[in-house]
């Protein structure tokens, strides 16, 4: 089964609402379960940090690695929901033996983007700080801002199903990351296209006293898996045939049930 089909952002927001409020209460009862886990996860390595270093930074990485194994079950609860399964709050934790790979390949998608990014923040930076003494700096440092917003749309375009790769896919760090960019070949203007809409709509949500992201949360979730099976249509039940096969492969091994 190859991969196929168009990434149409505005298609997939929209499809993204109608499966976001169809399951509204599972996902708003996700985040809500994730976020008081990770606050007490990253509250418990703030008092241990007053103890000793080592602690601190065990804690730490415990909490990086929970805070991970959520995002990954959220995004599970997602594509079990559009591919028709139930799913309970157990789902959070499914993907728990995925989540140190998980972050290995976060921290490599993170350092890909910040290394296409970070120039044009330092000419920003500078612009800026010039444009305090002088206004005439001020179109300069507007545009070098408007471009590193663009070079991280674009960027962060590569990496934009890796947490779907991972949560729907039996694959490592850095097998995950070579799928990602199978996904987005030929599609970067979409992905990139895709990243912005997605962070404009989270922004507004968070300029809603943080609560809006109760709903912009779950669409940009069910927008992004609507996308996703688009490319990567969920294994056959009848014949078995696994999602996740790349163009030029024959198959892969299916999905774990979660």
């Amino acid at each position: 089964m190859q991969t196929a089909g168009h990434l149409r952002p505005l298609t997939a927001l929209r499809n993204g609402f109608t499966g976001a409020t169809r399951s509204l209460w599972q996902f708003v009862a996700t985040i809500l379960v994730a976020a008081i886990l990770a606050a007490a996860a990253l509250l418990i390595a703030d008092m241990l940090a007053e103890r000793s270093a080592w602690l601190a930074a065990l804690a730490g990485l415990a909490a990086a690695l929970l805070v991970t194994t959520l995002a990954l079950g959220g995004v599970r609860l997602s594509l079990r929901l559009h591919d028709g399964y139930g799913a309970g709050l157990a789902v959070l934790v499914a993907c728990a033996g995925k989540a140190p790979g998980a972050l290995a390949a976060g921290a490599a998608a993170l350092a890909g983007v910040a290394f296409v990014v970070l120039p044009a923040v330092s000419l920003t930076v500078t612009f800026s700080l010039l444009a305090v003494m002088s206004p005439l700096w001020t179109p300069l440092a507007a545009s070098a801002g408007i471009l590193a917003a663009l070079l991280a749309a674009w960027a962060g375009g590569r990496y934009l199903f890796l947490a779907h790769v991972i949560a729907d896919q039996d694959a490592g760090p850095l097998d995950a990351l070579r799928r990602c960019a199978a996904l987005t070949r030929g599609r970067r203007a979409g992905a990139a296209v895709f990243v912005a809409l997605v962070s404009l709509l989270n922004l507004l949500g968070l300029c809603a006293a943080g609560a809006g992201l109760l709903f912009t949360l779950p669409v940009s979730i069910a927008a992004l898996t609507h996308a996703y099976r688009r490319l990567v249509p969920a294994p056959d039940a009848r014949t078995g045939t696994p999602a996740g096969t790349l163009p030029g492969e024959l198959s892969l091994e299916p999905a774990r049930a979660g």
